[in-house]
C-alpha cells in the first residue's frame, strides 16, 4: 500500500451544514487532518434538529447535541473542537492554528468573514501558503454576495426548478437536495488542485465557489437554447426533450414503479421484443424516434399496461440484460439491503463505544483510490472532543491557560443555554420506512 501523500495536510474545518461538511470530510477520507471548528453559542445546526427529527435511535440520550444523525454522518474521520471565534482570544488562537495549518473551508455568507476578521487578506498575511476554500450562495462579488440559501433555494435561484418539475406543479419543494453534495464534492477537488498549485508555485490561494453557479451550469444547455433560439422549455416531468419512451411506469405492488429510458433503435426494438409485441416497432406511430416523441402519451399507456403486471426490481433486471436501461425506484430500506451496494462495501457499520450509541450504518463514498484504500477510522466526534489534543499539544497551551480559555468561555464542550432551550423536549415515536 502506497504512503499516504496527505498525511500531513492539515485542515481547518469552519463549515456547518451539508456542503462544506462535504468537502470537509472528502478530505478527511483522504487522510488530512481535519479539525471541525465550532463554538458553543453556534454549534453546527446538524447537531441539533430542533423539530426531533433524526436523533441516533431516536433518543436524546444525556448530550443528544452529540446525537445528531446529520452529523455523524456528514464529519466522520474529523476532529473536534470548540473556539469562540467573535471574541478577541477566540481569533488569537485561531490564527495560531492557521499558521500551522494548509487549508480552512468555510462555507459562512459573504461578509461574515470580514466581519469577524478572519478574511484571506488577513489569513495570507498569517500564513502566505494558506488555501482558503470558499463555499458560497452567489459567489464573492456581485450585488447579491450577502445572500443566503439552502438547497432548495437555490434550486430556485440556478433556474433548475423551473425545468424539473411537473407541467402542473411548476416550484414545488422536494426532498432532493443536488446542490450541497454536489458543491462540497466539487470543492474537494479544488482544494486539492490548490494543493498542487501550491507546490508547484510556492503560493496559497483563495477558492471561492458559486453554488449558484455551479447549479446553472448543469442546465447549461438549456440556457443555450434560449440564447440562441429563444425557447423557453416548460416542465416536462418524466419526460425528454428528445427520447421516448422515457418515463416512469406502474409496476405490481403498492407504489411499485420503474424508469425506463430508450435513447435508440437498438433499444427500442429490444423494448418492444420483451413486451412480447415486435409487431409494435412497425406501428406508424411509433416507427422513428420522431413519431414515438410526438405519441409518447399514447406509448406510455401501452408500456404501463405491461410493467403493471411485474415486478419491478425483477424487470429492472431482466430489461437491463438485454441493454435497455432500467431502474426499479428504491426505498431507502431496500438500499440498506441492495447487494450491488453491499458487495461495493457502500455502507459502513459503525461500532461507537460512548454510552448509548452502539451500532449504526453511515454511507461510503461514491469513489475508491486503488492505491490508497478508505475507511471510516474515527466516528464523528463530540463538541469540543479534541479541544485537549489541539490546544496543548499542537499549540502548545498549559493546562492553566487551556483552563482559562474555558472560564472565559471561548472553548468548551457544552453547548450555551439559549443553543439548550432549541433542544427538544421529547421525540415523536419512529417511523416506518
Amino acid at each position: 500500500m502506497a504512503e499516504n501523500p496527505f498525511k500531513d495536510v492539515r485542515v481547518l474545518d469552519l463549515s456547518m451544514f451539508w456542503a462544506g461538511a462535504t468537502c470537509g470530510q472528502i478530505l478527511a477520507d483522504l487522510g488530512m487532518e481535519v479539525i471541525k471548528i465550532e463554538s458553543c453559542s453556534h454549534p453546527d445546526p446538524d447537531r441539533i434538529v430542533t423539530q426531533g427529527l433524526l436523533y441516533l435511535h431516536n433518543e436524546l440520550g444525556d448530550k443528544p447535541w452529540n446525537r445528531g444523525m446529520l452529523h455523524l454522518r456528514r464529519n466522520r474521520n474529523k476532529l473536534g473542537i470548540t473556539l469562540d471565534l467573535s471574541s478577541s482570544e477566540g481569533r488569537r488562537i485561531f490564527f495560531k492554528l492557521a499558521r500551522i495549518s494548509d487549508i480552512v473551508v468555510e462555507n459562512f455568507r459573504r461578509g461574515v468573514l470580514e466581519r469577524l476578521g478572519i478574511d484571506y487578506p488577513v489569513l495570507k498575511e498569517i500564513n502566505p501558503l494558506i488555501i482558503l476554500v470558499s463555499l458560497s450562495s452567489q459567489g464573492e462579488t456581485g450585488p447579491e454576495r450577502e445572500y443566503g440559501s439552502n438547497a432548495e433555494i437555490l434550486a430556485f435561484l440556478s433556474g433548475l426548478r423551473s425545468v424539473s418539475d411537473y407541467p402542473d406543479e411548476v416550484g414545488l419543494f422536494t426532498a432532493t437536495n443536488i446542490p450541497d453534495p454536489l458543491a462540497g464534492t466539487v470543492a474537494a477537488g479544488l482544494a486539492l488542485s490548490a494543493l498542487r498549485y501550491r507546490s508547484r508555485t510556492g503560493r496559497g490561494l483563495h477558492i471561492v465557489l458559486s453554488q449558484r453557479e455551479l447549479l446553472t451550469a448543469c442546465i447549461g444547455d438549456i440556457i443555450m437554447d434560449y440564447s440562441m433560439n429563444r425557447r423557453i422549455p416548460a416542465p416536462m416531468g418524466n419526460t425528454h426533450p428528445f427520447y421516448a419512451p422515457h418515463g416512469v411506469y406502474k409496476c405490481r405492488g403498492e407504489d411499485r414503479w420503474i424508469a425506463i429510458a430508450v435513447r435508440n433503435e437498438k433499444e427500442w426494438l429490444a423494448l418492444c421484443k420483451l413486451m412480447g409485441n415486435p409487431e409494435l416497432s412497425g406501428n406508424p406511430d411509433f416507427a422513428t424516434p420522431l413519431k414515438r416523441w410526438l405519441n409518447r402519451d399514447k406509448l406510455d399507456n401501452i408500456i404501463t399496461n405491461w410493467t403493471s403486471l411485474h415486478d419491478a426490481k425483477e424487470l429492472m433486471r431482466t430489461l437491463q440484460k438485454n441493454g435497455v436501461p432500467a431502474s426499479a425506484l428504491f426505498s431507502p430500506s431496500e438500499l440498506l439491503r441492495d447487494e450491488h451496494l453491499q458487495k461495493r462495501g457502500f455502507w459502513e457499520k459503525v461500532n461507537d463505544p460512548r454510552p448509548g450509541f452502539g451500532t449504526y450504518i453511515c454511507k461510503g463514498r461514491s469513489f475508491g483510490l486503488s492505491r490508497m484504500p478508505m475507511k471510516t477510522y474515527r466516528r464523528a466526534p463530540d463538541l469540543g472532543e479534541h479541544n485537549y489534543y489541539v490546544y496543548k499539544e499542537l499549540l502548545g497551551l498549559s493546562d492553566e491557560e487551556i483552563r482559562n480559555l474555558e472560564e472565559m468561555g471561548v472553548i468548551g464542550e457544552i453547548p450555551d443555554p439559549a443553543v439548550m432551550e432549541r433542544i427538544p423536549k421529547n421525540l415523536p415515536k419512529k417511523r416506518s420506512i
